[in-house]
């Protein structure tokens, strides 16, 4: 049969367990009383099922340990021990083998079980006597405990003793202010003009507080007012910031443009250069096929006037003719491929002209204008 031995700082018990089961606890409901603020009121639950004892701890505020060590649920063999709270339960059972496999158990190299690991029970009398010899010395740490407690208990009899002495001179005192009853009624009138003027002070500090809010709430407005015209003025800086954008793109492609258009001029002054060599080869050309149609015409005038009858003097007058009439035909085979040069050089001109925008001729045909200005037809 299986016992609880209970020790506590003022008393001893042992209770048998009869039943399958019991509860300890500090309610009046359970099967094993503890009557104190540690233990929970349903403390932990013991079951004892096919002669193995169990512990269960039942949520409890402080918890249930066995052999020193916290648990929720263990197996009880006997020797162990409970703590609960203040109260130390040893359990009894001779019939109870404690049987650990080797394999489970938690070791150390010198012997030891780690925590948490129920170490096995005493099996030989040394052991048992082992045992009994740490409850003597839990009795003598009781007993001293005891002891304190009575020493406590003579100094809450002094300090009762203090506090008699101490209504005493209260009532004393009590005595001695109903003999001021006088001085006290001045004292509270003082003290209600003193609550008057703090009154006061409240109302014009709650006025005083009441302004500092009004001209907190305006202040508020004034600075919603800026944001939003910081806002604003954000926004438009960022629009400036893009139309300074767009106009440094069209700046850039302006600069692009300028290049362009003053290497065009370039070659157009190249041209114009070369349109000026041609026209000038073109008007001594002109002069020069104006002498020889001077010439020719002579020379007609001279075959038409010339006496055949001098055969030789008609000859030498032929052949001047002839002579003049191959040169007036070179002289237009030039003229011809000098005004087709210009031809050419004034429509590369005038392309180059139409390419810049920036520069256009008021005429409505510049190139007519330039042929005729260069060949002056």
């Amino acid at each position: 049969m299986a016992h609880l031995h209970i020790n506590q700082l003022q008393s001893k018990g042992k209770r048998r367990l009869d039943d399958d089961s019991i509860t300890i606890g500090r309610s009046t409901q359970n099967g094993l009383v503890l009557a104190h603020s540690s233990v929970s009121r349903e403390h932990c639950l013991i079951e004892i099922t096919d002669g193995v004892a169990r512990i269960r701890d039942l949520h409890s505020t402080h918890g249930t340990k066995i052999n020193g060590k916290p648990t929720t649920e263990a197996v009880l063999f006997d020797g162990d021990v409970i703590t609960i709270g203040i109260f130390e339960i040893v359990f009894e059972d001779t019939n109870s083998i404690r049987e650990v496999p080797i394999d489970e158990m938690d070791i150390t190299e010198d012997g030891e079980f780690v925590e948490g690991v129920i170490p096995p029970a005493p099996r030989d009398a040394a052991e048992m006597e082992s045992l009994k010899q740490q409850l003597r010395e839990k009795d003598e740490r009781i007993s001293l405990l005891e002891m304190e407690e009575v020493g406590l208990n003579q100094t809450l009899d002094d300090f009762k003793e203090e506090t008699e002495r101490q209504k005493q001179r209260a009532a004393e005192l009590e005595s001695q202010l109903e003999g001021d009853s006088q001085a006290q009624a001045n004292e509270i009138q003082n003290l209600e003009r003193t609550n008057q003027e703090l009154q006061s002070k409240q109302q014009a500090s709650e006025k005083e507080n009441s302004d500092r809010s009004a001209k907190l709430e305006k202040i508020s407005l004034e600075l919603e007012t800026t944001n939003t015209k910081l806002s604003e003025a954000v926004n438009r800086i960022s629009a400036h910031k893009k139309e300074l954008e767009t106009l440094s793109a069209a700046l850039k492609k302006s600069r692009l443009a300028n290049a362009e258009r003053d290497r065009t001029l370039a070659s157009i002054r190249a041209e114009a250069q070369q349109l000026y060599g041609v026209s000038q080869q073109l008007t001594s050309i002109q002069k020069g096929l104006q002498a020889l149609e001077t010439v020719y015409v002579e020379t007609d005038e001279w075959v038409e006037t010339a006496d055949q009858s001098d055969s030789e003097a008609y000859e030498k007058i032929m052949t001047q003719q002839a002579v003049v009439g191959e040169q007036l035909e070179a002289v237009h085979i030039k003229r011809d491929e000098a005004t087709a040069q210009l031809q050419q050089l004034v429509e590369k001109y005038c392309r180059n002209i139409a390419a810049i925008p920036l520069i256009e001729s008021t005429q409505s045909n510049p190139k007519r204008s330039l042929l005729s200005r260069f060949t002056g037809s």
